[in-house]
């Protein structure tokens, strides 16, 4: 296979190693809407998106990186994946929106959104904080993705409404994954 073929991507997320859960909600539609086959999907666990740019995060991206090259495998792509709080009596988040949106550009690193977070647009509703890990298990046990409508993971790149998330749209950019269709 040629190593155009294979490709790694690099999903930075917001939670923690040991909460995972948006982990496992990108593995679910990556499950369900397209074919990863050979390629390496690796995870960077920022304990907190304003840690996005931060050595230790940086560190585990260039750590995940040389390791696929040493493979001698394809190229290696890095995804940010934030909720999109929208707090509009908190101007710091239009300005965190805008400092990550060029820290990606300058980069080269793709950029997914959730409004307002990962479990409203999975679950349509908000999950308090103490039942996020155990509504993202029911969410894989029930298969809930067949519950979501494909058009609210297709938002374009801007993204602002309520349950709605651009991750398709990011990942249909990469035709190392993309079903036959």
């Amino acid at each position: 296979m040629n190593s155009d073929d294979v490709i790694q991507l690099i999903f930075c997320v917001e939670s923690t190693e040991k909460a995972a859960t948006d982990k496992w909600y990108i593995n679910e539609v990556l499950k369900s809407y397209f074919n990863v086959g050979e390629n390496k999907i690796s995870y960077v666990y920022m304990g907190g998106k304003h840690n996005y740019n931060n050595r230790s995060t940086i560190n585990k991206i260039n750590k995940l990186t040389k390791e696929y090259q040493l493979t001698g495998s394809g190229k290696t792509y890095v995804i940010y994946v934030f909720d999109k709080d929208q707090n509009n009596q908190d101007s710091r988040d239009s300005q965190f929106e805008k400092d990550v949106k060029t820290y990606c550009k300058e980069l080269g690193y793709k950029l997914i959104w959730f409004v307002k977070t990962v479990e409203e647009v999975m679950w349509g509703s908000k999950i308090k904080k103490q039942f996020k890990r155990t509504k993202a298990l029911e969410f894989i046990r029930k298969d809930q993705i067949k519950n979501i409508k494909k058009k609210n993971l297709e938002a374009h790149d801007n993204v602002n409404s309520p349950c709605k998330s651009n991750i398709l749209t990011v990942l249909n950019g990469f035709r190392q994954i993309c079903l036959e269709r």
